[in-house]
């Protein structure tokens, strides 16, 4: 009995030894599986994470290069936009100084015209004073100097006539 009790006793404790070395085994598989299991979703991870940065990147690209077409559009819309303000600004400048010369020609204009009246005004007085001297010194009114006066051209005329007609 003894003999199967030292038979049972080899049996369990080899059952135990093989009990704890395929626990040592597969605890040691289980670590290696679960190092390259980990190796790998890292290896996986980093490729994620390269692909999803090189997307990033790519849209980040994307969006400035559409970010900068814009803004050179909105550039060139905004230089459209101060040339013609420049131009217009220009152009008002321009009208201000002929409304400008403009008026001052129409005052220098008046002003003549006004001379001009005054001097009228003052010949007309001349005129009238002079023909009233006339007419004083000639004892004849105006339209009878003038009535005179045809008649005595008539008269020179046919004076004239017949002297050439003689000759």
């Amino acid at each position: 009995m003894s003999n199967i009790l030292s038979l049972i006793s080899a049996f369990l404790g080899g059952g135990a030894v093989t009990w704890i070395t395929i626990r040592y085994v597969l605890n040691a598989k289980y670590k290696s599986t679960l190092k390259q299991a980990e190796a790998q979703a890292e290896v996986i991870q980093k490729n994620k994470m390269l692909e999803v940065k090189e997307k990033f990147l790519s849209l980040k690209a994307d969006l400035e290069k559409q970010v900068n077409q814009r803004n050179a559009r909105i550039q060139a819309i905004e230089s459209k936009l101060k040339q013609r303000e420049l131009q217009t600004n220009q152009r008002l400048e321009e009208l201000q100084r002929k409304k400008n010369e403009l008026a001052q020609s129409k005052e220098n204009l008046d002003n003549q015209l006004e001379i001009i009246e005054k001097k009228k005004v003052e010949m007309d007085k001349l005129h009238r004073q002079e023909v009233d001297r006339l007419e004083a010194l000639s004892g004849l009114s105006a339209d009878e100097a003038k009535e005179r006066l045809i008649e005595s051209l008539k008269e020179e005329a046919k004076t004239e006539a017949s002297s050439y007609i003689n000759e």
